[in-house]
Parts: structure tokens; C-alpha cells; sequence
């Protein structure tokens, strides 16, 4: 009997969560009628992607107040088990299960590649535990050794999307992409911003004695290839 409220965390970047609620309504409410039914417990508020917040924890502070302020309303808050936020906020926590193989096999026959999973060894199947896993795994099909990590696998599944984009288009220079992915991967950073992205690849140019052109090329065909994904506000 509450008002479903879908809230984008990845989305947010400021300091007014209140603003943020009224903007997610997408209609023309005032800040003050929110305000309201916040108190009034109206709302089931659906935070989603915790850990993809800009500024983690700026945010899991304003979260944490948020609930002490507005306790009648019910809310839930995804993140990823890296970013567990347990200890800060007093909501109950639960674990999203791997899926079962009831659920692979429904999720492979929707694809129609069964013929494919029913020769690839255990252990490339044992890795399969989420969509996005087993989307690398009939990517790069039989690509991968018998005994395989789950580094293994991100690492053929990038590495197979760059080469099959530069037998597309001769350009892409995919051993210098990769470079740049590296690059990014160690700051271990989930959101940043352009000019952050060219600071950080700047290292790379002057090993590499690349043009400041050349690295604007590089990052709009990570984008292009969706290994990087653009923001608004230039994220």
C-alpha cells in the first residue's frame, strides 16, 4: 500500500537526497508535498546500486540519516557485496543468490545456445553463476583454458571484444586499448570523470609518446565498444 519509488543511486550526485526523491518522480511535485508523505511514511523507496554512487561514502552518510529522519517508510538498497554497508545502516541484510540450473538452463534456452553449454568443461560452469558471467562465457565460447579463474575469464572475454572490433576496423589498436582498461582497473575507481580519465592515462602517453588526440580517440572507442560507460554530467 506504498508508493514504489525507483531511486538510481549512480544518478545522484549531491548532497539533497530529498531533491533527488523529487526528481525521480518525474512529475511536478514540490518539494514540500514530498517532504510530507516522506513523514507521513508513504513511500517504499528502491535505492539501487549503492557501490555505483560517485561518492560512496558521502552517500551512505546522507542514507543513514535519511532513515533516522524518515523512519515510517519502508527501503531497500542494493549494492555489491564489496560495498556492504551492514555496519552503517540498521537494515537488515540479505545476499542475492547464484542462480540454480533450473534458472541457467531457462536463461539459456531464451538464448537458444543449450548445444554450446553442454560441451564446455565444469569448470567454466562452475563460473557461471550470473547472467552477465555466462553472457562472457557464450561470448568467448571455446576460447578459454579447462582451468579456468574468474580472472581468466574477464581477461578473454575483454580481450576477445577488442580483437573481434579491430578485424572491424583496423584503427582500434586493441593492445593499446588494453593498456588503457589496465590503467583504469587499477585505480579500482567506478565512476570518474572525463578529465580524471586523461589524467590517468597521461602515464600511459608518455611511455607510449602518444598525442593528446590520440588518447580522445582511445576513450570514444571504449565507449563505442560500451567497455566504458558515459554518465551524465561528463562521468
Amino acid at each position: 500500500e506504498k508508493i514504489p519509488l525507483f531511486l538510481p543511486l549512480q544518478q545522484y550526485h549531491g548532497n539533497d537526497l530529498l531533491a533527488f526523491i523529487q526528481q525521480c518522480i518525474h512529475t511536478s511535485v514540490s518539494r514540500e508535498t514530498v517532504e510530507h508523505h516522506l513523514e507521513q511514511g508513504a513511500f517504499l523507496l528502491l535505492f539501487d546500486g549503492l557501490d555505483e554512487s560517485s561518492e560512496y561514502e558521502k552517500t551512505l552518510s546522507e542514507l543513514h540519516a535519511f532513515t533516522k529522519h524518515y523512519p515510517k517508510n519502508k527501503i531497500i538498497i542494493t549494492t555489491r557485496t564489496s560495498h556492504d554497508p551492514k555496519d552503517m545502516l540498521p537494515l537488515p541484510t540479505f545476499a542475492l543468490a547464484p542462480m540454480n540450473q533450473k534458472q541457467i538452463q531457462t536463461f539459456l534456452q531464451n538464448k537458444n545456445e543449450e548445444e554450446i553449454w553442454n560441451i564446455l568443461p565444469n569448470a567454466i560452469k562452475e563460473l557461471c553463476r550470473t547472467p552477465l558471467h555466462i553472457m562472457m562465457v557464450l561470448h568467448i565460447k571455446n576460447k578459454l583454458p579447462k582451468d579456468v579463474k574468474n580472472i581468466d575469464l574477464y581477461n578473454a572475454f575483454i580481450t576477445e571484444s577488442l580483437v573481434l572490433q579491430e578485424k572491424k576496423d583496423k584503427n582500434y589498436y586493441s593492445a593499446d586499448l588494453k593498456k588503457v582498461l589496465a590503467q583504469i582497473a587499477f585505480q579500482t575507481e567506478m565512476t570518474f570523470s572525463h578529465s580524471s580519465l586523461l589524467e590517468q592515462m597521461s602515464t600511459i602517453a608518455k611511455e607510449e609518446q602518444w598525442e593528446k588526440k590520440y588518447e580522445q580517440e582511445l576513450i570514444a572507442k571504449l565507449l563505442k565498444i560500451e567497455l566504458l560507460q558515459e554518465q551524465e554530467n561528463g562521468a
